[in-house]
């Protein structure tokens, strides 16, 4: 992947803002210039894997929960010998960290429950600070209803669909998977999306609070480590051809946007008229 500024470069960021692909010192150069701002970036890369345990029900996160907020306090204690200030801080903090986990762990299990019947659950956006907490809680609680509620009729619908594109003999059978599945659903989902809509706010709200950067990944602080350097071997001139072209690159960007709402328009404007 490519820098859509510096096409020499290799991209790793991606930004959100402006939904274009960007260096490490093009990123840096267009914070330090105001052009964009270091929230809107995400890592680049086409993608991405889960390294973490899967909680498979309650039981299973609340487990790995508690084992992680085990560990994280048995390092709090170390630290207080090794660094003491880090230590007194982890510790500090274990209470609301720990309760936050248990709350994450218990919830992404309830979320993940459904898995366990066959039926594939919605991917949850990740929680970085408190308006992404609340976001992500509010989404899962509205989608927890909605899937809940409509899954009672849609899900056999969509069990007999599947069986019937695919040859299967036995409808009946995959109706009754549906109807089951759709009953599961009707608890299961509604009561997973209000339990995400606390967990999640309780998350982004101990995520803002925290002062050791721990919302940012180790690959975030190394590429923003990596761009903050090569801005500083950056000349003034190189600078400004970099902020000319993000200029240039966006507003092609914006042009295409409207180019193809236009045609959008014109094309609806046309099936108007026909009808």
């Amino acid at each position: 992947m490519r820098c859509a500024v510096r096409p020499d470069l290799a991209a790793e960021w991606w930004c959100e803002s402006h939904g274009i692909r960007l260096s490490s010192l093009v990123a840096a150069i267009l914070i330090s210039s105001g052009h964009i701002k270091s929230s809107s970036l995400t890592p680049a890369r086409p993608a991405e894997y889960g390294t973490t345990r899967r909680a498979y029900d309650p039981m299973t996160g609340t487990i790995d929960a508690a084992l992680d907020i085990t560990q994280d306090l048995g390092e709090g204690l170390v630290n207080l010998v090794t660094k003491p200030q880090k230590g007194l801080t982890t510790i500090s903090a274990f209470p609301f960290v720990g309760a936050s986990k248990i709350l994450d762990g218990f919830s992404t299990g309830l979320h993940n429950l459904p898995r366990l019947y066959g039926y594939d659950v919605r991917v949850k956006g990740q929680v970085k600070d408190v308006r992404s907490g609340f976001a992500e809680g509010g989404k899962a609680f509205a989608y927890g209803l909605y899937d809940g509620i409509t899954g009672i009729v849609t899900t056999p619908v969509k069990a007999a669909q599947d069986a019937k594109a695919k040859g299967t003999s036995s409808q009946s059978t995959a109706i009754a998977k549906g109807v089951a599945q759709g009953i599961m659903n009707a608890w299961s989902l509604p009561l997973a999306g209000a339990n995400s809509l606390i967990s999640d706010s309780v998350k982004g709200m101990v995520a803002s609070c925290s002062d050791d950067g721990s919302n940012i990944t180790q690959i975030e602080a190394t590429k923003l480590y990596h761009g903050v350097k090569a801005l500083e071997s950056a000349s003034h001139a190189e600078r400004n051809y970099i902020i000319s072209q993000f200029e240039h690159v966006s507003e092609e960007k914006r042009m295409k946007r409207g180019t193809m709402g236009k045609r959008i328009w014109h094309s609806l404007n046309r099936t108007r008229k026909v009808a």
